[in-house]
C-alpha cells in the first residue's frame, strides 16, 4: 500500500489502512459508501483480491480500489484498529475510521487534499451554541445556586433549552423534534458536563428514547411533543434493592387487576424523579415477562422520596409504587427486555459524553492553575512531575472522548458492535473522570478540596457518574460477555 501510493505524494501512517473508491459527489454527501473494491499490490491495482498481513493474533486487511475512472477519487482510511481476521469486511473497517486522506487520480482535475474525520458544520454550530448558552446562563456561581436550591434547574432555563431544540434532539420530526441521533446528543451532553449543569436533561432524554423505541403511536403522539417543547419532564426507573443496572434484576410487580395492571415495589436511585411528570418504570408481569409502563408522578399510590447523595448536581430519588393502577394504554407495546437493554447502552454513551466533557474542563482548570501557582520562585507547571501528571490527564481525556464519539457513531449507524462500544465508552470515561479529578485535586493542593474551589464538585460528579448505569468493572464484564469471553 505504501509503495502503491508513493507516487501520489501520500504520507501513510503505520496504522491499518483501507482504501475505497467514491464518486466525487459521494465524497461530500456520503463519505462512507464504498463503490468498488480491489487491491493495491506492487504498485498495480488488481480487482477482487485481498492482501492480508498477520500481526500477532489479528490480521490487517489492506485493500486498494480501482481509480481508473476520472470521476473517482482514492480515499485512504487510517483505521482505529486493525481489522479482525475473518470478521471485518472493508466496509466495517471503514466504520472504524477516524481520518481520511483523499487523492485525485488526475491532479489537474482533483488536487490533493486531506480531510480529518470530524464534526459537520451543523454539529460544530450545535456545540458552539451549547457552550455559549451554558457559559452565559450556567457559570459556576449559578451552578452553586442551583445546587443549593431544591428545585435545581429553573423553568426559565429549561424553556430556553427547549427553544433551542435540545430536549427534542432525538424526538422524530413528525412529533416536533429534530430527529437527530446520539452523536448530536453527545455533543450537547459533553458541554453540559463541562459546565457541571444540574437538571433533568439526561433523564428526560432517556425516557424520550424509551418512547421512541417502544411506545405506541398514541403514546408517542401524546408525550413526545410535550417533552420536545419542554412542557413535560420525564425519567426512567429501573434499579431496585439489588442496585444492579440490569433488566433481569427487576422485581417490582405488575399484577393483573381487571383491565388494568396494579404496580407494587420500590425503584431506587431514580434520576430527577421529584421534578418529573412521567416515569417510565420497568416492572415484572405475573408471567415473569418484563414490561415498561408509563406512570404519572402524581398518580395515586406513587411516593417519591429524595435521597441524600455526595453529588449535589444530580438528584436521585426512591419511587415507591403502592397499588398504582395503570391502564393498558400506559403499557409500552414492545419487547421490554430488549428496549430496556438498549436504553441502558444509550444511557452509558450519554453519561460517558457528560463525563468526558467534565474531565476535559478539569484538565483545563488544572493547567491554568499550574501556570499561575508559584513555588520556589517558579510556576509549578514548569516542574517535570506536574507536567507528567498533566500529560497523563490529557491522555485519559482523549481516550474518553474517542471512545464516546465512536460509541455514539456506532449507535447512530446501528453498528453490530454498538452495545460493546457503549460498555467500553462508559468504562473508559468513568476511569478517566475519576483519574483526572483526583490528580487535579493533588495538583491544586489543599485549596482543591475546599468548598470555595470548584474542583471538588467535579470530583463528586465523577464518583456519582461512575456508579450510574454500571461502574467501570461491571461495564468491562459486560464488554467481555459481548465479546464472548
Amino acid at each position: 500500500m505504501v509503495h502503491a501510493l508513493a507516487g501520489a505524494g501520500a504520507a501513510v501512517d503505520d496504522d491499518a489502512e483501507v482504501a475505497m473508491t467514491l464518486g466525487d459527489g459521494d465524497l461530500l454527501c456520503h463519505p462512507m459508501e464504498v463503490a468498488e473494491e480491489g487491491v493495491v499490490r506492487g504498485g498495480e491495482i488488481v480487482q477482487g483480491r485481498d492482501v492480508l498481513a498477520r500481526q500477532d493474533e489479528q490480521m490487517e486487511r489492506r485493500a486498494g480500489i480501482d481509480v481508473a475512472d476520472h470521476d473517482r477519487v482514492l480515499v485512504l482510511v487510517h483505521a482505529r484498529r486493525p481489522c479482525l481476521a475473518a470478521t471485518d469486511s472493508a466496509e466495517e473497517a471503514v466504520g472504524h475510521a477516524f481520518r481520511l486522506t483523499v487523492f485525485g487520480r488526475h491532479p489537474q482535475e482533483y488536487p490533493e487534499y486531506s480531510m480529518d474525520f470530524g464534526f459537520t458544520p451543523e454539529q460544530e454550530l450545535l456545540r458552539r451554541t451549547a457552550r455559549d448558552l451554558l457559559t452565559d446562563r450556567a457559570p459556576m456561581a449559578r451552578v452553586r445556586q442551583m445546587i443549593a436550591d431544591d428545585s435545581g434547574l429553573d423553568d426559565a432555563d429549561w424553556r430556553r433549552m427547549a427553544a433551542l431544540g435540545w430536549q427534542g434532539l432525538v424526538v422524530p420530526e413528525q412529533y416536533g423534534g429534530a430527529g437527530l441521533g446520539l452523536l448530536e446528543l453527545a455533543i450537547v451532553l459533553e458541554e453540559m458536563g463541562r459546565a457541571l449543569l444540574p437538571g433533568p436533561f439526561l433523564a428526560t432524554t432517556l425516557a424520550a428514547l424509551a418512547l421512541v423505541a417502544g411506545g405506541s403511536d398514541a403514546q408517542r403522539a401524546r408525550w413526545l411533543p410535550r417533552i420536545g417543547d419542554g412542557s413535560t419532564r420525564a425519567t426512567f426507573a429501573l434499579v431496585e434493592e439489588s442496585g444492579r443496572w440490569d433488566p433481569a434484576a427487576v422485581a417490582a410487580r405488575a399484577q393483573s387487576g381487571g383491565e388494568a395492571l396494579v404496580l407494587s415495589g420500590t425503584k431506587r436511585f431514580v434520576p430527577e424523579a421529584a421534578g418529573a411528570d412521567i416515569i417510565v418504570c420497568a416492572v415484572r408481569r405475573d408471567d415473569g415477562a418484563l414490561a415498561l409502563v408509563l406512570v404519572e408522578a402524581g398518580a395515586r399510590g406513587v411516593t417519591i422520596a429524595p435521597l441524600a447523595t455526595m453529588d449535589r448536581t444530580r438528584r436521585v430519588d426512591d419511587v415507591v409504587l403502592d397499588g398504582v393502577r395503570v391502564d393498558a394504554e400506559q403499557v409500552l407495546p414492545c419487547d421490554a427486555a430488549t428496549v430496556a437493554a438498549r436504553l441502558l447502552d444509550r444511557g452509558r454513551v450519554m453519561l460517558a459524553a457528560d463525563m468526558a466533557g467534565g474531565a476535559e474542563r478539569v484538565l483545563e482548570m488544572t493547567v491554568e492553575y499550574a501556570k499561575v501557582r508559584r513555588q520556589f520562585g517558579h510556576a509549578i507547571g514548569s516542574f517535570q512531575a506536574i507536567q507528567h501528571q498533566c500529560a497523563d490527564m490529557s491522555v485519559e481525556v482523549e481516550k474518553a472522548k474517542a471512545a464516546t464519539y465512536y460509541a455514539a457513531c456506532a449507535d447512530a449507524e446501528a453498528a453490530a458492535d454498538a452495545a460493546l462500544a457503549a460498555a467500553q465508552a462508559k468504562a473508559i470515561a468513568g476511569d478517566a473522570y475519576r483519574f483526572v479529578t483526583a490528580r487535579a485535586i493533588q495538583i491544586h493542593g489543599g485549596i482543591g478540596f475546599t468548598w470555595e474551589h470548584d474542583v471538588h464538585l467535579y470530583f463528586k460528579r465523577a464518583q456519582s457518574g461512575e456508579m450510574t448505569f454500571g461502574d467501570a468493572t461491571s461495564c468491562r464484564e459486560l464488554a467481555a460477555q459481548r465479546l464472548g469471553l
